[in-house]
């Protein structure tokens, strides 16, 4: 009784497995293809899963021989991976063909159908992770693909903007805001997320920047470019100058207003950023001190500058160096100490001045008594 059962169980697996064949031969018929998706349904049967198992039991060794032979007849894909390849392979050529080139589109679809941008996206992928296939890679390489399209693109945009530079100055390029004025803006906008790591769009590689800035007039911070070559002259002019007074708004050196950018940073103390800050504190301290005691500072110094210069301390009440009233500050120390009101550590700084007198008169007194040691 049971074996008669089991007979029969046999007999209908068979039957349904000829009818499902020829479901499979009738799909392929009528849809030009040769393998169905896993969950493809052809007159309300799934013939995805069936066919799905029949690979399974071949890579497990319990399809029948006889059978094996049926679906090696109709061109069964045993192997869905590299099927997808071969298909992808000749979608491609086909492309290249057509267009001339690789250069497919990240959305593109054959007219089959086919995702051919999703599936060059996937190879390239695979090739960046260094598990694709040795001779996936030479077929690929042979038909001429990029392994890096973005950057295929940017090195093209780079010897755009290289040779527009020939003509025209980057801020002039950066205005126009057409393709290559928003490309740059856009590899300046990449490379400060980098620094201030910052998340969006991708950062640029040390080899980008290095050849960015191989540029002509390349500069990734207008702004910030200009602050530091405003305060290099700065720099040069304190360093040839000394600090000057705040007073002395006309100073202008190398066409920067001295005064007035020093002004501008005193200003902006508390709004400027850290690095900026950084560098002003150990560039200009004196910019950091109490305004008065920058301009007694500047006073002292040029006091010395003078009494080298002249040999002397005489200094005319109306005498002027760059713009600071040397003559009046004088003065106005010798005033402060008669009414003992200057300070004893300005005192000390002025009397090491060699030839300093606190009583100006003295000056015509000593010219006098020198004129009388000549003639006697």
């Amino acid at each position: 009784m049971q074996k008669a059962i089991s007979v029969k169980i046999i007999e209908r697996l068979g039957e349904d497995w000829d009818f499902y064949y020829g479901l499979f031969v009738s799909w392929q018929r009528f849809t030009k293809k040769k393998c169905p998706r896993i969950d493809e349904i052809h007159k309300n049967k799934a013939l995805g899963r069936w066919v799905d198992r029949q690979r399974s039991r071949f890579k497990r060794g319990y399809l029948r021989p006889e059978r094996i032979k049926k679906l090696n007849d109709i061109n069964m894909v045993w192997d869905v991976t590299e099927n997808m390849y071969q298909i992808g392979l000749d979608e491609l050529k086909g492309f290249k063909k057509k267009y001339g080139n690789c250069n497919v589109p990240d959305r593109f679809k054959s007219k089959s159908g086919f995702s051919l941008g999703s599936w060059l996206r996937t190879r390239r992928r695979e090739y960046k992770q260094g598990i694709l296939d040795k001779a996936r890679i030479k077929d690929l390489s042979q038909i001429g693909i990029s392994w890096n399209p973005f950057f295929d693109r940017w090195k093209n945009l780079y010897n755009i903007l290289k040779k527009a530079l020939l003509k025209k100055s980057l801020s002039e390029i950066e205005r126009r805001r057409n393709r290559l004025g928003v490309w740059v803006a856009m590899q300046k906008a990449r490379y400060f997320q980098a620094t201030y790591k910052k998340h969006g769009r991708s950062p640029l590689y040390p080899e980008q920047i290095a050849q960015l800035e191989k540029l002509d007039g390349w500069t990734w911070n207008r702004r910030t470019d200009s602050w530091s070559k405003n305060l290099k002259t700065v720099l040069e002019f304190i360093h040839k100058y000394g600090f000057p007074s705040y007073n002395d708004n006309k100073i202008k050196y190398k066409g920067v207003r001295v005064v007035a950018w020093l002004v501008k940073q005193k200003a902006r103390l508390k709004k400027t950023n850290t690095h900026r800050r950084k560098i002003l504190q150990k560039e200009i301290p004196d910019l950091f001190k109490d305004p008065f005691e920058n301009k007694w500072q500047n006073g002292y110094r040029l006091l010395l500058q003078y009494r080298k210069k002249h040999n002397t301390c005489n200094i005319p009440q109306k005498a002027k160096i760059r713009g600071f009233k040397l003559g009046r500050w004088i003065s106005s120390q010798r005033t402060k100490y008669h009414q003992k009101s200057l300070d004893k550590k300005r005192i000390l700084l002025l009397e090491k001045v060699p030839g300093w007198l606190w009583d100006a008169s003295s000056f015509s007194a000593s010219n006098l008594f020198k004129k009388v040691i000549v003639k006697t």
